[in-house]
């Protein structure tokens, strides 16, 4: 069990599993990722009930861009050294950012042990109807994928509990969220979630396909 599904337990399903400071963004803001859940479940409820909303439109999302990604990762894989610090704080922001979506989106498609009623009370807009399912499943989506993940939600969570221990130090950064690139390197579905160009792209940095053996492992 993840680290977020034992928090949630330990206070019950419907409550808050306690605030604390979950690290400081690049802005020097506290980061709390109970407080970042709810405000996604929010966003994406407000965006859904918003009177703007254009027909057939998707829910909002955002992915980290490969380029800059790619360059911090071969820069520590060849030299050991971290030159853009500030872009691989703005990665973790974005993937964490990315993953409490992720967890709100996955919430709200029912895939979750939250009661529609109880995510209703906590966004403060009302369930959806069982006629409009069909539009409410169609709006969550986005131009990247299926924001929905029964699977790699757990050992994210539990990678990304690791974090806050770390203090910013930039290496031990880039390890975990390696890490955390490993589990969604396989998942197409998920990659295309977190980095432009998802396994695509993955396969490009880490130099093989998913599930293929870098040269210098033992098969």
């Amino acid at each position: 069990m993840n680290w977020y599904r034992r928090s949630q337990e330990k206070s019950g399903s419907g409550s808050h599993p306690g605030h604390q400071k979950y690290y400081e963004d690049t802005g020097g803001n506290e980061y709390d990722i109970f407080d970042a859940i709810d405000s996604h479940r929010s966003d994406i409820m407000g965006g859904y009930y918003s009177d703007d909303r254009e027909p057939n439109s998707q829910m909002r999302w955002t992915v980290a861009p490969f380029g800059r990604l790619k360059k911090i990762w071969e820069d520590f894989m060849r030299r050991g050294v971290i030159h853009d610090e500030a872009g691989l704080f703005k990665i973790r922001d974005q993937f964490l950012d990315n993953l409490a979506r992720l967890q709100a989106a996955t919430d709200l498609s029912g895939h979750s042990t939250w009661g529609m009623d109880e995510l209703a009370e906590r966004t403060g807009y009302p369930a959806v109807d069982g006629q409009d399912l069909d539009f409410y499943f169609d709006y969550l989506e986005t131009p990247y994928g299926t924001p929905i993940s029964d699977y790699a939600l757990e050992p994210l969570w539990n990678l990304a509990h690791e974090l806050p221990a770390l203090k910013g130090d930039p290496k031990s950064t880039l390890i975990i969220l390696d890490r955390m690139l490993n589990v969604i390197h396989c998942r197409g579905d998920i990659a295309s979630l977190f980095v432009e160009g998802g396994s695509e792209s993955l396969d490009k940095l880490f130099g093989r396909p998913c599930g293929m053996k870098r040269h210098n492992e033992e098969a």
